[in-house]
């Protein structure tokens, strides 16, 4: 391997060595670490990932990237680093290394003592520009030191949390941060816990934050309301989010209708992401005025909203007039064919929309047929009609 290493080193600027069966572990990684150190080697990006890569391998990794100043990205997803590893590296980004822009640990288990160590290297690291850390166990602890260096921090422009157990505690000093930091474009924090009130907190920062383009909150509960009215009162003041996951939120139709009214004068958004939201034909209602109004939403995802007739119908209506959207997601929605025949008199006079679903919605044969009829028309949507075809007269059939 130690040969077919160095060959692979000194010539290729992008490898891959993610285990597909047999996994190399710490020796393999120490002869990797071994080629890296070569001022022959060219590599740029080398992802490891899934290969049982252990503390010892990742000393040698972390000595290799001491010397190193060639390799960008880094992926060791699904190792063994552990928190001890992963302060290992974490020391050798503060002190040496100043080329590595992009690592991800995601499935490691670091801990918040990895991700402590992580914090105090962003302290001092101004090149790292992507860390993921996702469903590493870094806990709230480990949140608010991540949220610590990001008050500092100038050149970390992508972080990815998802599935960590931040709690209300990480969220609020994440938000904290949100509120000076000037650098961080993509913040990732699905399933992590928040909360409502941390909802909340992550939504004020955006008040004054004028950075973040890239929010994704999926599966954080906002049953209760504050969370989802605080995106509402950010939206209507942020003019830098483009888009914006908060799918999974159970907001119900409430949230999606203050969402969509301060969206009547939000100018940057151009990403929303509401799946299962339990938003209703009430808030499709809403998002269908929004739609007559704003210019600037160009991709709208609502899976699994039981919007209904009803909410099909309105949005359908938006839909004749409005000349943005380009990606109109409505699977699952219970729509039948009401809502089908709606939608084909809107697929008729639109000539904007790129990508349209609406799968699962028990329109029928006579619903696939009016789509059918409406796409001889709008020619940009006529491969959409197979998949009509497909999942309706199967679920028919069955």
């Amino acid at each position: 391997m130690a040969d077919y290493v160095d060959q692979v080193m000194n010539r290729v600027y992008h490898v891959n060595l993610c285990s597909a069966g047999t996994r190399f572990g710490d020796e393999g990684a120490k002869q990797i670490a071994k080629a890296l150190m070569e001022p022959a080697a060219k590599v740029r990006q080398l992802s490891l990932c899934r290969n049982n890569i252990q503390f010892w391998g990742t000393v040698a990794l972390a000595k290799a990237l001491g010397v190193n100043q060639v390799l960008q990205h880094l992926y060791l997803v699904e190792n063994e680093i552990g928190p001890e590893g992963a302060a290992v590296i974490a020391k050798v980004l503060a002190e040496t290394n100043q080329t590595l822009q992009d690592i991800r640990l995601n499935y490691n288990n670091i801990g918040c003592e990895g991700a402590v160590a992580f914090a105090k290297a962003l302290e001092m690291n101004q090149t790292l520009k992507h860390l993921a850390l996702v469903s590493c166990n870094i806990g709230c602890e480990g949140a608010k030191a991540m949220a610590k260096a990001l008050e500092t921090n100038k050149g970390l422009q992508f972080l990815l949390l998802s599935k960590n157990d931040l709690g209300r505690g990480g969220a609020v000093a994440i938000g904290k941060a949100l509120g000076r930091n000037q650098t961080l474009v993509c913040l990732y924090l699905d399933d992590t816990n928040i909360g409502d009130d941390g909802a909340a907190a992550i939504a004020e920062a955006l008040e004054s934050n004028q950075a973040l383009q890239q929010l994704h909150m999926d599966n954080i509960k906002m049953e209760q309301g504050r969370g989802a009215a605080a995106f509402a009162k950010a939206l209507a003041k942020n003019q830098t989010l483009e888009s914006l996951s908060l799918s999974y939120s159970n907001m119900g139709h409430e949230g999606a209708v203050a969402i969509a009214e301060s969206l009547e004068t939000n100018q940057s958004l151009q990403r929303l992401e509401l799946w299962n939201s339990n938003i209703g034909c009430e808030g499709a209602m809403a998002m269908a005025k929004t739609l007559e109004k704003n210019q600037t939403l160009q991709r709208l995802k609502l899976f699994n909203n039981n919007i209904g007739y009803i909410g099909a119908v309105a949005i359908a209506m938006a839909m004749e007039t409005n000349q943005t959207l380009r990606v109109l997601h409505l699977c699952s929605n219970n729509m039948g064919y009401v809502g089908a025949l709606a939608m084909a008199k809107a697929l008729m006079s639109n000539q904007t929309l790129r990508s349209f679903s609406m799968q699962g919605n028990n329109i029928g044969r006579q619903g696939v047929a009016v789509i059918a009829k409406a796409l001889e028309t709008n020619k940009v949507l006529l491969r959409q009609c197979e998949a009509y075809y497909e999942t309706d007269s199967e679920s028919e059939e069955e």
